[in-house]
Order: structure tokens, then C-alpha cells, then sequence
């Protein structure tokens, strides 16, 4: 495993636990050009089916140009998975 993985795990482990909020978080994403993402649901998603609310589940997205986090929603909790995995495989949001 090269340095370049290793931080990016670290950097998403951080992502993960929402320790994202330091100056440093933000120069590393920028230094290593590297995406991380957090995915969460607002609020019960049973509930949000029976009333049809939509976007329910979201991704933040933790980048150079976002390292505050910018949110995509999704309707299911696959679509939100699938997008979250494509941009930690390098896909640029």
C-alpha cells in the first residue's frame, strides 16, 4: 500500500466519524486531491415512504473545492451507496 492510499483511508475513516471540520481535514483533501464521502438518512425512512417524501437519503461529499462537504440526495438508500462508492473509486462529483 502506498502513502497516497494510506491517507485516503485515514481521510475517509475521519469522513466516516464526521471529524471533518479542522483546517488540516481540508489542506490534506486539497494536497492529496482526494474525495471522501459520508452517508446518512434523514430521519426514518419508513416514514418518509408512507408520506412520499423523496431525498431522503444523502451523500456528503468532501473534496478540494467542497471540504466543508457538499450533499447530493438520493430517494433509496442503494442509489445513495452506489453514488458514495463511485466517488471513492475516483469519480469526480
Amino acid at each position: 500500500m502506498n502513502d497516497r492510499q494510506v491517507v485516503t483511508q485515514l481521510m475517509q475513516y475521519l469522513s466516516y466519524k464526521l471529524l471533518t471540520s479542522s483546517d488540516a481535514f481540508a489542506q490534506t483533501l486539497r494536497h492529496f486531491d482526494i474525495q471522501t464521502t459520508y452517508e446518512g438518512i434523514m430521519g426514518d425512512p419508513e416514514f418518509a415512504g408512507f408520506v412520499g417524501w423523496k431525498g431522503f437519503f444523502f451523500v456528503d461529499v468532501f473534496s478540494a473545492a467542497h471540504p466543508k462537504g457538499q450533499r447530493f440526495e438520493f430517494d433509496t438508500a442503494a442509489e445513495a451507496k452506489a453514488f458514495a462508492s463511485r466517488i471513492r473509486h475516483g469519480e469526480v462529483a
